[in-house]
């Protein structure tokens, strides 16, 4: 549902940035500074041929998202053979993911591309605004639990390797065991 929303809008901006486009809207008379940079025609259609890429790409992306997503709902129920395995539909399932972190990414990249319209200030101010985002998004971050579980195992390993075999080590129970014969199996049908 969240593909399918941002696929909208992603098709709408375009719209609107081609819609801009070919209107007769002359924004060169209207910014005239030195801070906001180039504003002959070339580098403005540039400019504006760039957003409509990144809004294009977003929405591209999105659809798949859907489609790769739509087609594991179908499949995930159908009995397994020879060409329709667990790891084919996580497959399917993980380009559909895919689809949908490249589509994220291409809006995030048309903010910078965006801010270019008002100059290079605002672009480079966003792109390294951005980077930093993009960087906590991607690193692993560490949990409390992650942080608990890790000093539970690294005091453990210590634990193992510091003390010595006691009476209740591993070839003791082997060896009890062995002593009163084959230990009960338990099936639960």
């Amino acid at each position: 549902m969240g593909s399918t929303l941002l696929a909208t809008t992603a098709i709408l901006l375009s719209s609107a940035v081609a819609a801009f486009l070919a209107s007769s809207y002359d924004i060169e008379a209207q910014i005239n500074s030195s801070i906001v940079g180039s504003q002959n025609n070339v580098s403005l259609s540039i400019k504006y041929m760039t957003l409509l890429a990144g809004f294009l790409t977003a929405f591209l992306c999105y659809v798949q998202a859907v489609r790769h997503t739509n087609h594991v709902n179908f499949i995930i129920n159908v009995p397994i053979n020879g060409t329709i395995t667990p790891e084919y539909v996580a497959d399917v399932l993980e380009r559909g993911a895919n689809f949908h972190t490249i589509g994220t990414r291409a809006f995030y990249v048309t903010i910078p591309l965006l801010l270019w319209l008002f100059g290079p200030i605002p672009f480079f101010a966003s792109a390294a605004i951005l980077v930093p985002i993009w960087y906590s998004l991607d690193a692993a971050q560490d949990t409390e639990a992650q942080k608990t579980k890790n000093a539970q195992l690294k005091s453990f390993n210590a634990g193992v390797l510091d003390n010595e075999p006691t009476v209740h080590s591993l070839s003791h129970t082997i060896s009890l065991t062995a002593e009163k014969g084959p230990l009960p199996v338990c099936s639960m049908l």
